[in-house]
């Protein structure tokens, strides 16, 4: 399989609330087409970001907080809050 674009490495956020995942993503014609746990194949691949020590998530994920600190301390944010603490 081709892609026009491959994300490495990156944590992976699917938007379900499961917890992220260290994956390759592959893009074609504007959409992800593949998520891969094993690395994909970039030859001939125009375009290759390097996403190690990134988050990767859909653009549909609004993730203004003011939780600055608390991503820097726990970078897989796995904690959660109550409202009561908002």
């Amino acid at each position: 399989m081709t892609f026009d674009t491959v994300i490495t490495g990156g944590r992976v956020f699917d938007g379900t609330g499961a917890p992220a995942v260290l994956r390759d993503v592959g893009i074609r014609d504007g959409r992800v087409v593949a998520v891969s746990p094993t690395p994909l194949d970039t030859d001939g691949v125009d375009r290759v970001i390097d996403a190690k020590g990134k988050w990767v998530m859909p653009g549909i994920i609004d993730i203004h907080t003011h939780y600055d600190v608390e991503v820097l301390a726990n970078p897989v944010a796995s904690r959660r809050f109550p409202a009561s603490t908002w």
